[in-house]
């Protein structure tokens, strides 16, 4: 397992709507999108399992990071599904790239840190 953490654009006068991380295990990619809040996530095997992301939010109070939730892509290997939530802008958020069987999320990646902001 590993997790691949970058920030792409398409030029250096790209809009932020660009900006995007991404998080990856045999059988699961992620990208999070904050320019609409949307995480994509990629189920890349067929190995009867689906592709999940973790996610957690850090509180604005600095008393650490709220309970982490998971949401599940069963759309099978080879497919894709895009989930948008709506996050407080200029929030910290931590998710990772996992498989999910079983009502449990296993075999993540590395948490790959990432941020909203105000487009």
């Amino acid at each position: 397992m590993f997790a691949a953490v970058g920030i792409a654009a398409n030029s250096a006068s790209s809009a932020m709507a660009n900006v995007y991380w991404s998080a990856s295990t045999p059988g699961s990619w992620v990208e999070f999108w904050p320019d609409g809040d949307t995480f994509r996530i990629h189920d890349t095997l067929s190995d009867g399992a689906s592709a999940a992301v973790q996610y957690k939010l850090k509180r604005t109070d600095g008393a650490g990071w709220y309970s982490t939730k998971t949401l599940v892509h069963s759309g099978g290997a080879g497919s894709s599904g895009d989930f948008i939530r709506d996050f407080p802008e200029d929030t910290s958020i931590d998710f990772r790239a996992c498989l999910y069987k079983g009502g449990k999320a296993y075999s993540c990646s590395a948490w790959t840190y990432a941020y909203t902001f105000d487009d």
